[in-house]
């Protein structure tokens, strides 16, 4: 199965990514710590701008 993260099927939507558990918790504690936002993280997770908050 190929990694399409970056695309858009369909209607316009983008592709789920997946993290992995250590990914998570990494970005947990970065929030936790206040060392990022909910918005700078999602965008190195590559989540989209529907996150951009």
């Amino acid at each position: 199965m190929s990694s399409d993260a970056g695309t858009t099927r369909g209607w316009g939507r983008r592709a789920k990514v997946f993290l992995s558990p250590s990914q998570k918790y990494e970005f947990y504690v970065r929030l936790m710590r206040e060392e990022v936002t909910v918005g700078a993280a999602a965008a190195e997770a590559g989540a989209g701008p529907f996150y951009d908050r």
